[in-house]
């Protein structure tokens, strides 16, 4: 995904695996892992669920499979945690627009945050009880 993370991502994507901070799912079209998506329950501030490391591999995107996986997260965080007031998506603006239609709304955008070309926008969506 060269377009949507930066190389500099990679090591912390490792991290959070052996970290196991949280459930990661993945999606698996003919033996191949095509999509991935978890979620940390944990969150600094109470009431918080984040997502974590939602990725589809672009000749997948507008098939559905980021919508699907998106909403297993989603409702694994209501089942799990129903507690959760707010759902947190750490994005970029390359993938605001898919998030801003599945409602979540852009609440903070750090200008190259997460590198040249890549800004960093922090979206929120109410959690569905």
């Amino acid at each position: 995904m060269p377009a949507y993370f930066a190389a500099s991502d990679e090591p912390e994507f490792e991290r959070f695996l052996d970290g196991q901070i949280g459930p990661l799912w993945v999606v698996v079209d003919n033996g191949v892992i095509v999509a991935c998506g978890g979620v940390a329950l944990d969150h600094p501030e109470a009431g918080i669920a984040t997502l974590c490391w939602g990725m589809v591999a672009a000749d997948k995107h507008r098939h559905g499979i980021g919508s699907a996986l998106l909403q297993h997260r989603i409702n694994y965080v209501a089942a799990e945690q129903p507690a959760t007031r707010l759902i947190r998506a750490n994005t970029t603006q390359l993938a605001q627009g898919f998030f801003e239609c599945r409602g979540f709304a852009a609440v903070q955008v750090v200008t190259g945050g997460y590198g040249a070309g890549l800004d960093h926008v922090v979206m929120d969506r109410l959690n569905p009880r």
